[in-house]
């Protein structure tokens, strides 16, 4: 005799018997902000103490970013070929990713505007490159997104312009706008 709840019994009896906790597919918890920069922030001895992990967004970043400034693609192949700590898997970031970084309290301060006593070194209050395109109607001609860090603001800019670039590892947030 088949009842309602058979189906349901059944999928109950199957997860147990491979042993699938129910509760195995929780979401970390974004109710937890990370205070302090010591707390969020920590430089990674397997790197050779060359890279940060930002542990609120699971993140690997250069401690000291690319120094002088790129074109889009020469600061896309920088990331690329870069060898921090002794790895390979660099990339530009998102600009979601570099702007998570950037503390909103710090604001127009004169430095970059992250939290303070970040662990990062020698950055500077210029434009940094971010692997997204333009929205149109705003981008005519391919313009590139970059990200000032000092006073958290998001601009347009030819590929050919001079930016820095702060190189990133770990998953993308998304595939990079498509304009």
């Amino acid at each position: 005799m088949v009842t309602k709840s058979m189906p349901a019994l059944l999928l109950v009896a199957a997860l147990s018997m491979f042993q699938v906790p129910l509760a195995a597919a929780k979401p970390p918890s974004w109710d937890v902000v990370k205070k302090s920069a010591s707390a969020r922030f920590k430089i990674l001895g397997a790197f050779g103490g060359a890279a940060v992990l930002d542990r609120e967004t699971g993140l690997v970043w250069e401690r000291v970013p690319r120094a002088g400034t790129f074109t889009f693609s020469d600061a896309n192949r920088e990331c690329q070929l870069l060898t921090t700590g002794g790895r390979l898997g660099w990339r530009m970031p998102q600009t979601e990713e570099l702007l998570s970084l950037l503390d909103p309290g710090q604001k127009n301060t004169g430095p970059p505007a992250l939290p303070p006593e970040h662990p990062f070194v020698n950055l500077v209050s210029a434009p940094y490159w971010v692997k997204d395109r333009a929205a149109p109607p705003f981008n005519s001609n391919g313009q590139i997104l970059g990200v000032i860090l000092h006073i958290i603001s998001i601009s347009n800019f030819d590929s050919g312009s001079l930016l820095r670039v702060w190189c990133v590892r770990g998953a993308a947030s998304g595939a990079p706008t498509p304009w």
